[in-house]
């Protein structure tokens, strides 16, 4: 029952978990203390409304909420095709911390070289054409200008998640990855994901947050085609225009694209993003932002309702954990990540679940997409083996 987030630069380990609640569409269930309360999303709203960007003493223990994407549906009115029974966000709050000594990561790394993954199944690349074919004609219908497309890997698995996720983390150097155990569950979540939904700052006394979405993708050493496609120009500039319109929701002042186009590496791929940013007040809590941004564009596409009920209609699979969002409060840190190359392990059933895609646009190319997809599963796959 541990968590593993990077702060500056240095991994920390939380343990030790005195509230673990999970909240579906009807109902909360406390999973320490392994009791249901009929509250649902209404008790979900009121605790994050709690979480707030100031009083820091308040957050001495670390606090995370893991959000699926799933729970963008309360926002935009498509909650139907949901059971009662499907996730929507967990909570947990943890009493220890402490950082990992070079020695402890050194000999977990010796450990984590016995961590196999044996892909099971894939996309089917005939399938995969023919759901971007049908995104084709919702873009040239108007129903949508970018819709973001996914599909899922799903790997047979052995050896010690705890010690993958360490690994991993080294290895992707994801400013804005993690791993969880869920308490009392076989469930773990991964991921080294490099997006930022958003963070909250300060520049003097001023209070401001800010969103860096990403779009656009190629491998290591492309960066002066990335700079140039046209494609991935317009899926970012879309893209940026939807989350600076997701940010005006929050009271004024209106948002500003401070920076487009910046460039950043993982493993064996490279990234460009965007960065928003917005003066917001002190008070500004963790249901407002969600309210405004959640889920995060660059995971849906614009518009975002229609978006996300052609995803749905195509993909025909909850995305879960990921997709999703996992918001950390700590100290002075509060942040949410977009939860991209991000994967969810059930030790139970002894497999991996790894989901990827990319954004789809006129000038998409079925090949390259495709491509683009499993380069994204490799730079994932790299930092594990």
């Amino acid at each position: 029952m541990r968590a593993i987030f990077p702060i500056n630069g240095e991994l920390f380990l939380f343990s030790e978990p005195s509230i673990a609640r999970v909240y579906t569409k009807d109902y909360c269930y406390d999973l320490l203390g392994f009791r249901t309360m009929p509250c649902g999303l209404e008790e979900l709203k009121t605790r994050l409304k709690m979480v707030n960007s100031h009083n820091n003493n308040l957050y001495e223990k670390p606090l995370i909420w893991i959000l699926n994407y799933e729970l963008g549906g309360f926002f935009y009115n498509t909650l139907d095709s949901l059971s009662e029974h499907d996730v929507l966000a967990y909570e947990i709050q943890y009493e220890e911390v402490r950082q990992f000594t070079s020695f402890e990561l050194s000999k977990i790394l010796k450990n984590a070289d016995s961590f196999n993954l044996t892909l099971k199944d894939e996309p089917n690349k005939d399938c995969y054409f023919l759901n971007l074919n049908k995104i084709k004609n919702h873009l040239l219908n108007g129903d949508s200008y970018q819709i973001n497309y996914t599909e899922n890997f799903e790997f047979k698995i052995s050896g010690n998640p705890f010690h993958l996720g360490i690994s991993n983390l080294l290895k992707s150097k994801a400013p804005y990855g993690h791993f969880i155990e869920i308490p009392n569950s076989d469930k773990s979540y991964l991921s080294q994901s490099p997006e930022c939904l958003f963070q909250i700052g300060k520049i003097g006394s001023d209070v401001f947050l800010e969103t860096m979405p990403i779009k656009g993708t190629i491998k290591n050493g492309g960066n002066k085609e990335l700079l140039e496609s046209r494609k991935d120009q317009a899926e970012l500039f879309m893209i940026s225009d939807l989350l600076k319109n997701d940010l005006n929701k929050i009271f004024p002042p209106n948002a500003e694209v401070i920076a487009r186009k910046k460039i950043i590496e993982v493993p064996g791929i490279t990234h460009q993003y965007s960065v928003i940013r917005k003066a917001v007040p002190k008070e500004i809590n963790l249901w407002d932002i969600l309210e405004a941004l959640f889920p995060g564009g660059s995971v849906t596409g614009a518009p975002k309702k229609r978006s996300m009920e052609i995803i749905n209609d195509l993909e025909k699979r909850n995305r879960g954990f990921y997709c999703g969002s996992t918001c950390l409060r700590f100290r002075s840190i509060f942040k949410a990540s977009v939860n991209i190359r991000s994967s969810e392990i059930n030790m139970d059933e002894a497999k991996l679940n790894y989901q990827a895609g990319g954004g789809i646009t006129i000038l998409s190319d079925e090949n390259n997409e495709f491509r683009e997809m499993w380069d994204k599963l490799e730079s994932f796959r790299n930092c594990v083996s």
